[in-house]
């Protein structure tokens, strides 16, 4: 089970995010973090039933999927101990800035595993593939969704400059947009018209659904 397989790489993006996104995320380049004036808002509390409970001692764990740099990567942060059928997830600051993309957009999917499989937080390497297969199941069609419109909105001001009409109006009415500043949820929402990429829609977090499963019969949205 590969990166690509988890998520789609960002190679097909439409040009105005693929601008909007391009430069590399700040804490890998050594930048500064940007001041967030949403670092003290309440955290996210999350909890979810997986309908049955695991052969053996299993953990949520939130992975992050960056593509504002070359290569993509995923990054681990957020973890919680299933119990019998279910666990509550609790998130108490901002995603690291190494979680974020540089579009002021963080999207983690809730993935399943054995605590036995020995997954490290933080960015992950090629050489942490092979861990992937451990995963016993996912959020698939819903994810943790961290918006800084502050981030965002300065993001698309730098680049306005290099942006046509189009490709400007295009970012400015991008999904993130949709979510509230801080911590939320979103459920997957399909191209519209087939074209382009996938995008989320708001969701309250309770309804995220966990589920156990081999992850290649899942369907996990292409939104980058």
């Amino acid at each position: 089970m590969t990166h690509s397989q988890l998520w789609v790489p960002r190679s097909r993006v439409a040009l105005a995010w693929v601008m909007f996104c391009a430069s590399c995320c700040v804490a890998a380049c050594g930048g500064q973090d940007h001041g967030d004036p949403q670092a003290s808002a309440p955290p996210l509390a999350l909890e979810a039933s997986l309908g049955s409970a695991p052969d053996e001692a299993s953990e949520a764990v939130v992975m992050w999927n960056v593509t504002s740099g070359e290569p993509d990567y995923l990054y681990l942060w957020g973890r919680a101990s299933v119990e019998g059928d279910s666990f509550k997830l609790v998130l108490h600051s901002r995603p690291p800035a190494a979680a974020m993309n540089n579009s002021g957009l963080g999207v983690g999917m809730i993935m399943l595993a054995p605590r036995s499989a020995g997954f490290r937080d933080g960015m992950q390497s090629d050489a942490d593939e092979g861990l992937y297969e451990n995963f016993r199941g996912a959020s698939e069609r819903q994810a943790i969704i961290y918006v800084d419109r502050e981030q965002a909105n300065a993001r698309i001001e730098a680049m306005s400059s290099t942006l046509t009409a189009e490709e400007l109006k295009s970012a400015r009415e991008h999904w993130l947009f949709d979510f509230p500043p801080g911590y939320s949820c979103g459920t997957a929402r399909a191209a519209q018209g087939g074209a382009g990429f996938d995008g989320y829609a708001p969701i309250d977090c309770s309804k995220v659904e966990v589920r156990l499963g081999k992850l290649e019969e899942f369907e996990f949205p292409n939104w980058s």
